[in-house]
């Protein structure tokens, strides 16, 4: 009877223990789904379904669901995650109602017990992480030099093929072909995909925490030669068959076989270092039938790479009140959401494509004459921006463009872009108003061209932007919350640039004119979008 009992009070405790974790997962629905919606616009997150579907099939399949009790640990992630949810509605972030939510997944985790292994299935929590973005845009930063880095490491592997092209920036120049770092190699997007490929082999093999890091590591080494191997084979498949692989059928295929290259190293790299941790045999510590003292250094080393483990306390507490509180607490957060993400400036970064068609810049802006007006739209993951406006003026014999690129989130360092596609820095600096200041940056390319770039922001209120932000990640929430931007999903900025190129771009006068042309354009920019278009002139 007394057993009986035991097992009915160890199964109430865990039904009420679901039902107050999934009453908490249940208050991130709306803010999921936003940002969700908004993570397939991203290439090198487009894997994240697979994810979601391995990380509930796992819970579903390894956890023993009639031994779920909340433990100190689950209390902790869960208020940590009302905290979270309650500042993603205040801000109007989606990214931090996720961040709240793998905090909740991890508190399931703690709450759990693996029914094989009678561990707490950890690593479960830590596959979720794939699907969260890095914050303020560090994902695309990283992209960025990766491209780099590929381009370098491509190009001498090609001069060691014998491969004819020259270098520029992210640009490798065949004869008869020019290839972007970018599109021929998504370096950014075989990182992320390969870290989840390590992520779901942690937590289906329940490997030990140093193991895991020890994985991770070896994955994100793993990534490098992949893209490096992608770009030499475009290259070498143009330069001797004239067969195009840097995009279509073709650069699919490449990818995913290189993929599963990649997948095949992350296994190899799980085996060596599961050959690494093994336990030490105790066999030694035996001696003509008695036991010997452990040697401290292999105790250590045995306790390093061990699985966490975690006796599963019964008992029954009064769950009820807490239950209803968090029902409670999940419907007012769930309504909460809903206001901030559709009511008043509503929804993500999404914006239309046609937000500054109309824009009009005049013909002549001091002695800068326009030649032609463009548009230009790119995928939404792009460095440079998912729209641009541009303006291409003449001024003496150079070329001059102006443009809007949109939208971003707090600052965007141009000069990465440009680095990008082969100009050197020289100089940067703050120029113009103190209070809407721009970042002037002097360029050149070996050749001898020079050019000059002037860029500044304001955001969707019309409000300047300062560049603190672009090395201060945290800036970007403390300016929102200062600013009181409360309905919006995400702080949006828009970028105002001038880039002239020309031997006299090096001279006062000239980058003179250069910085009043950007504070003309920029207003008028800021004023189309606010609503208070000027006439042309």
């Amino acid at each position: 009877m007394a057993t009986i009992a035991s097992k009915q009070s160890t199964s109430a405790l865990a039904s009420r223990s679901r039902s107050i974790l999934f009453a908490v997962m249940l208050a991130h629905v709306p803010m999921l789904l936003s940002y969700f919606r908004t993570l397939w616009s991203y290439q090198h997150f487009q894997f994240f379904p697979f994810a979601l579907v391995a990380c509930v099939l796992l819970f579903r399949n390894r956890i023993d669901w009639n031994r779920i009790r909340l433990s100190k640990a689950s209390w902790v992630l869960l208020l940590a995650d009302l905290a979270f949810v309650v500042l993603s509605c205040a801000v109007g972030s989606p990214w931090l109602a996720v961040v709240g939510f793998a905090c909740s997944v991890w508190a399931l985790a703690c709450a759990s017990v693996d029914a094989t292994s009678e561990r707490r299935p950890w690593e479960l929590g830590l596959l979720f992480l794939s699907v969260v973005r890095p914050p303020a845009g560090l994902d695309l930063e990283i992209v960025q030099k990766l491209q780099s880095f590929t381009t370098v490491i491509s190009s001498d592997l090609l001069d060691r093929l014998g491969v004819l092209h020259i270098r520029s920036g992210n640009l490798i120049e065949l004869p008869t072909k020019r290839l972007f770092v970018e599109e021929a190699c998504s370096g950014v997007q075989s990182l992320f995909a390969i870290l989840f490929v390590g992520l779901l082999v942690i937590a289906v093999r329940r490997r030990s925490p140093l193991h895991a890091f020890a994985l991770l590591c070896s994955t994100a080494i793993c990534a490098i030669p992949m893209n490096i191997a992608r770009v030499v084979f475009i290259a070498l498949a143009w330069d001797s068959w004239q067969l195009d692989l840097s995009e279509g059928t073709g650069h699919t295929v490449l990818g995913y076989v290189l993929l599963a290259v990649a997948a095949v190293l992350v296994l190899s790299a799980d085996r060596c270092w599961r050959f690494l941790s093994e336990p030490i045999s105790t066999e030694w510590r035996t001696s003509y039938g008695q036991r010997q003292s452990p040697n401290p250094i292999m105790s250590a080393w045995d306790w390093c790479w061990s699985n966490f483990r975690s006796a599963t306390a019964t008992g029954l507490d009064s769950y009820k009140l807490t239950f209803v509180a968090s029902a409670v607490v999940s419907i007012a957060c769930c309504g909460w959401q809903c206001v901030s993400l559709f009511a008043g400036e509503v929804a993500s970064l999404q914006v239309p494509a046609q937000l500054f068609a109309g824009a009009q810049l005049p013909k002549t802006l001091g002695t800068l004459e326009l030649k032609k007006r463009d548009s230009e739209q790119r995928s939404r993951s792009n460095n440079q921006g998912q729209y641009s406006e541009n303006w291409r003026y003449e001024m003496a014999g150079q070329d001059c463009l102006i443009a809007c690129d949109y939208p971003f989130t707090g600052w965007h360092s141009l000069e990465t872009c440009y680095t990008g596609i082969g100009w050197q820095v020289e100089d940067k600096q703050l120029v113009g108003d103190p209070d809407w200041p721009a970042m002037a940056i002097s360029l050149s390319k070996p050749g001898g061209e020079r050019g000059y770039l002037v860029y500044s922001f304001f955001d969707g209120q019309g409000r300047t932007v300062r560049p603190k932000s672009a090395v201060d990640p945290a800036a970007t929430i403390g300016e929102r919350l200062m600013r009181g931007n409360w309905k919006s999903v995400a702080w949006q900025t828009y970028q105002a640039q001038i880039f002239c190129t020309g031997p006299t771009t090096s001279s006062k006068t000239t980058r003179l004119e250069i910085l009043k042309a950007h504070e003309a354009s920029r207003e008028r920019l800021r004023l189309h979008l606010t609503g208070q278009q000027e006439p042309p002139q």
